[in-house]
């Protein structure tokens, strides 16, 4: 009878203490808490009151409010890490309490339903964007668990009203017969937030200001004063050369930011150096004269010899370092030892001394040239003529280097699966032209476009034929 007794509360509890234990833990599994007891006390979450917070420079600072989801049982602390890319502690902020390499440890004491951080902006003289500073709750180190609002940002609010005026460059040249001039920018960051002036200074030791050179507006005793309008990014003004018969030495005007209104000062780039350009020099020659220089062995320039020209390319089909240029009689394909910085309608200006004219691939180019050779002189919109490629080989191998549009022409390979990428034909179904895209072209991947359409590019003539290079997707149309 013992032994019956003894085998039905065996039988029965097991079962009992088992359903309580896991009503017991699915309790203590909620939101990962652990039992209250001696020794144990409960885990409490923490997050922030607010997702975001906005500081004056110039302010007293912002408190940023740490909540406790349960009043804390027993003292403890939170640890906060610091985290910015546009705010540098002790330069634009300090913290209540203090950071130690970006991480604060803040006490709390028993009871406290919240913990307070202080960030407090250094206010200087100085224009500067919005700062952003993300404040982390952060699990190590601390008493309570992050949960929920774990961060929160810090905008420092900038309490100066001026902008700042800088040269948009630092140094250009102008060919002293070029009739459109050359527009100087004066780049206003940020824009403008009343009326005001910004006032150019032009200093010269070999020239002089209405023989050599001029200015529109007109200056005064060596003073050009830009008025500039609320909202203005930036102001302008234009500087002519004075063309003559005489064989000159470049000539050199220093531009200076000068006086501005109170809501404008100085910016970094407060000077400019200007160089004028002689056109007599009978060192100048045209694209038209270059080319032929090139009769099956390479061209060596052992002395000083200088074209000009728009640049036609971009970078995106092209190798960087390979730049084409054209003025009225030709084009040519310029080839630099790096990667240039030149945009598609730059005018330069290119002293070719030391370089070499020869193929490469088939294509003729100047190679050998360091990048300093090549002088941004101005800017030219360029208008891309139109043709076919029937029209083209009426005159082969002329057109190489110049950048055309064809017009009304199909793909052979227009098949609605095949890209672009690599050497595909076009026609006007009389001649053929081959449109190169190369690999690392942004439109590479594109599908080939079915029915009629225009080609926009830089002309080749290789292997019999003429290539022509799209300088971007929108260039098939």
């Amino acid at each position: 009878m013992k032994n019956n007794i003894t085998h039905i509360s065996l039988g029965f509890f097991p079962g009992t203490l088992l359903m309580a234990l896991m009503i017991f833990l699915g309790a203590c599994s909620k939101d990962n808490d652990l039992p209250s007891g001696p020794g144990n006390p409960p885990i409490t979450k923490i997050q922030f009151s607010q997702e975001q917070y906005q500081a004056a420079e110039n302010g007293n600072g912002i408190q940023l409010e740490i909540e406790l989801k349960n009043k804390a049982v027993i003292a403890g602390r939170v640890s906060v890490k610091l985290q910015s890319t546009t705010a540098t502690y002790g330069t634009d902020y300090v913290t209540q309490p203090e950071a130690i390499n970006g991480n604060i440890l803040m006490p709390v004491t028993s009871g406290s339903e919240k913990v307070l951080l202080t960030i407090v902006p250094l206010n200087n003289d100085v224009r500067n964007p919005a700062r952003e500073i993300t404040v982390v709750l952060s699990q190590e180190e601390s008493t309570y668990k992050p949960e929920g609002r774990t961060q929160s940002k810090v905008v420092i609010a900038d309490d100066e009203t001026y902008s700042l005026a800088s040269f948009h460059e630092t140094q250009a040249s102008i060919f002293e017969n070029a009739a459109t001039g050359y527009t100087v920018f004066v780049d206003i960051e940020p824009a403008a937030a009343a009326a005001g002036f910004i006032e150019i200074e032009l200093a010269s030791a070999n020239a002089v200001y209405g023989e050599h050179y001029s200015t529109m507006p007109e200056a005064e005793n060596g003073k050009l004063r830009i008025p500039v309008q609320e909202g203005n990014g930036s102001v302008s003004f234009v500087m002519y050369g004075a063309d003559n018969l005489f064989v000159n030495a470049k000539r050199k005007v220093s531009i200076t930011l000068g006086n501005t209104s109170e809501n404008i000062r100085q910016g970094t780039h407060k000077e400019m150096n200007f160089f004028i350009e002689d056109n007599d020099d009978d060192r100048s020659k045209t694209i038209s004269q270059i080319r032929p220089m090139y009769m099956g062995t390479a061209h060596t320039f052992s002395a000083s010899t200088r074209i000009s020209g728009v640049v036609t390319s971009l970078n995106d089909n092209l190798d960087g370092r390979v730049m084409y240029i054209e003025d009225g009689t030709g084009g040519i394909a310029i080839r630099f030892p790096n990667r240039h910085e030149f945009n598609a309608g730059d005018v330069v200006s290119l002293e070719l001394n030391g370089s070499r004219l020869s193929e490469t691939n088939g294509i003729l180019n100047i190679s050998q040239i360091n990048n300093g050779a090549a002088t941004r002189i101005g800017f030219q919109t360029k208008i891309i003529p139109e043709t076919s490629p029937v029209v083209l080989y009426q005159t082969p191998e002329i057109m190489e280097g110049r950048i055309v549009t064809l017009k009304n022409v199909q793909f052979l390979n227009a098949d609605g699966n095949t890209p672009l990428v690599g050497d595909q034909r076009i026609t006007d179904g009389g001649r053929q032209v081959i449109v190169r895209t190369e690999t690392f072209a942004s439109f590479a991947n594109r599908i080939i476009p079915a029915g009629n359409v225009s080609v926009t590019g830089i002309l080749v003539w290789r292997n019999n034929e003429y290539t022509i290079y799209p300088q971007k997707s929108a260039d098939i149309r």
